[in-house]
């Protein structure tokens, strides 16, 4: 992978690392912002769709909500 990937793909899975590692919100904002830097519209569309198939219907619909209307409600799963 560090041979063949592509520079701004290993800077995303860098930052996915971070991000997992630290768990804050500053964290993920910094995920989100190298996203849109690095990424395609249609890399990120479909990052997005295999994080939302990862999860049942209604905590994908409560996922989704959140990015539109930028609200994140509580939770038990931290």
């Amino acid at each position: 992978m560090s041979l063949y990937a592509n520079p701004s793909h290993k800077a995303v899975a860098r930052s996915l690392g971070y991000a997992l590692t630290l768990g804050d919100a500053l964290a993920w904002d910094t995920l989100s912002l190298t996203l849109y830097r690095k990424l395609t519209l249609k890399e990120r569309a479909a990052l997005a769709l295999a994080c939302l198939r990862s999860m049942n219907e209604a905590e994908a619909i409560m996922t989704a909500e959140a990015a539109i209307w930028d609200y994140v409600g509580g939770g038990d799963d931290g």
